[in-house]
């Protein structure tokens, strides 16, 4: 998804649980000549949402488009 919108002029926070993931989907952007930050990020986590959010707030200034793509299991029905 992020790589669609770095083909379509737009750059921004990519999250990931890992900063592997995380940098390679900002890379992925970066490619595209777009500005791009890998965020580690635990989805599941009110203050490690908090603290992703300031990071990407500090990059960019502000936050335009969210968009939740994690998947979480809750383990109940």
């Amino acid at each position: 998804m992020g790589t669609g919108w770095g083909e379509g002029g737009a750059g921004g926070g990519m999250l990931g649980r890992s900063k592997d993931t995380a940098e390679a989907r900002a890379k992925s952007i970066e490619a595209r000549g777009r500005g791009a930050i890998g965020v580690v990020c635990e989805a599941t986590s009110k203050t490690g949402l908090e603290q992703a959010l300031a990071d990407v707030r500090k990059r960019f200034g502000q936050v335009n488009i969210l968009v939740n793509a994690a998947g979480v299991n809750s383990g109940t029905p």
